[in-house]
């Protein structure tokens, strides 16, 4: 049996992962464009489990940021909405 973090590794060695990171930036043409995690899923076919590790990479990469929070339509909780970041995000962040 393998951990979460053996699985990761595996999945990012065999290059499934960059497909399913560029699978989810297709979402984004612009910077207009705001998702839910949920709503990531559902627009790539890719299930919400795999969704929230791919974008807590792309955050991580600075690839995409939290932009904004939103309604759950499934649950009516607060979710966090990404984006990709806007340019005062980019260098607010570069100059810390």
């Amino acid at each position: 049996m393998s951990t979460k973090s053996e699985a990761l590794e595996k999945v990012q060695k065999s290059g499934r992962f960059k497909q399913l990171e560029a699978k989810v930036m297709e979402q984004f043409p612009d910077d207009s464009f705001q998702w839910s995690r949920e709503e990531l899923a559902e627009l790539t076919g890719i299930r919400v489990s795999s969704i929230c590790g791919t974008v807590f990479s792309l955050i991580a990469k600075g690839k995409l940021a939290v932009r904004s929070i939103g309604k759950s339509e499934s649950s009516g909780m607060k979710v966090q909405l990404v984006g990709v970041p806007l340019e005062e995000e980019c260098s607010t962040s570069a100059t810390g």
